[in-house]
């Protein structure tokens, strides 16, 4: 408003009369607590009139949101936004839950196995597929404060193994270059027809390659927890008593396990095949008598090699965790203490593996 806008507790309803509670409990007793959806209880954005809270408790969830394969959801009881935004705190209990721990990370798939023999193209030398020789980096540092808030950081994927060969060729049918090819005709006759031709059985099937190991996913950054967060060039925020209480930081999560590899599919042996290798006639003279026989049977090819094994992926890297401030100042804010509020913060959240931990202290400026 032109005026600005302060909230206040510290009243009570007596019939139609409102009067001052002088408890000194006071404090507590009218809460502003953000719901379950939101990451942030109370925003002030681009307020150029003197605006505040008074007399009362600012409150977020417990715990941020942790949802697989994302970073951790950071947590801000008050954030103030804005160039030249103005806003205090008189009394004022501000209270942040702990950040959400970095999501799950996905594993890798596990690679298909080798198709029916004689279904995956050409034949080839049967080589077992490659495994992925180095997993997903670590997260290399914690997470920041932009303009926009905090931005974990994660880990990287890992890389995916590579499929396996297709077996090798199989082996030639037999085969008989005097089969009949036809006979007739019926009456009063019967001899070949079309001359001889020649015939095989089929060549062996080889067997087909395994898939490739899919990559782990990366691990993902956690949280932050901050009571109050400023944010802008001039943005100011003064803070008289009460307490700015920081839950903790959100845990780094651990990166994906790798997806094996598939198994390559055996080879298969070929069909047989027949050869007829002459003409006969069943006695009488009736349509149907003159006939190929006395067959040869061709046997099919011997079977191909079987198809490679897929090389299995590599695991993701790990994520790191996040920080923990009673305040956080950012891109030129500033946030005035008055009358020595007390400042409470909590641990950084732990780094998955080898990743960084996240920072923990009263206050943190972002220049």
């Amino acid at each position: 408003t032109p005026t600005g806008l302060v909230l206040q507790g510290g009243w009570i309803a007596t019939g139609s009369t409102w009067v001052r509670d002088c408890d000194a409990r006071v404090t507590g007793r009218t809460v502003i607590a953000a719901p379950e959806s939101a990451s942030v209880a109370v925003t002030a954005e681009g307020v150029r009139h003197a605006s505040g809270l008074r007399l009362l408790t600012v409150t977020t969830k417990a715990r941020g949101a942790s949802p697989a394969d994302a970073g951790g959801e950071s947590l801000a009881a008050v954030l103030v936004r804005g160039d030249g935004s103005v806003f205090s705190l008189r009394d004022v209990a501000v209270v942040a839950g702990s950040g959400g721990d970095g999501g799950v990370a996905s594993p890798g798939t596990n690679g298909a196995a080798g198709g029916a023999p004689g279904t995956c193209g050409p034949c080839a030398t049967g080589s077992l597929g490659v495994p992925a020789t180095e997993s997903g980096s670590p997260a290399a540092s914690s997470g920041t404060f932009t303009a926009s808030g905090y931005a974990p950081v994660d880990g990287t994927a890992g890389s995916p193994g590579s499929a396996g060969e297709n077996g090798t060729a199989g082996g030639a049918g037999a085969s008989a270059s005097d089969c009949v090819a036809g006979c007739g005709p019926d009456c009063p006759s019967c001899g070949v027809e079309g001359g001889r031709v020649t015939r095989a059985g089929a060549t062996g099937s080889c067997g087909c390659g395994g898939g490739g190991g899919g990559a782990g996913g990366a691990g993902r950054g956690g949280g932050a927890s901050v009571a109050l967060l400023a944010i802008g060039a001039g943005a100011t925020v003064s803070v008289e008593r009460g307490r700015l209480e920081a839950g903790d930081g959100g845990n780094g999560s651990d990166g994906g396990l790798q997806g094996d590899g598939g198994t390559g599919s055996l080879g298969a042996m070929g069909a047989a095949s027949s050869c007829d290798t002459a003409c006969h006639t069943g006695g009488a003279c009736t349509p149907g008598s003159c006939y190929a026989g006395t067959p040869v049977t061709l046997a099919g090819g011997s079977a191909g090699g079987p198809g490679g094994a897929g090389g299995a992926g590599s695991s993701g890297g790990a994520g790191s965790g996040g920080p923990s401030y009673a305040v956080v100042q950012v891109g030129g804010a500033l946030v005035v203490l008055r009358s020595s509020p007390e400042s409470v913060f909590g641990s950084g959240g732990a780094g998955a593996g080898s990743a960084p931990g996240g920072a923990a202290g009263a206050m943190h400026t972002v220049p």
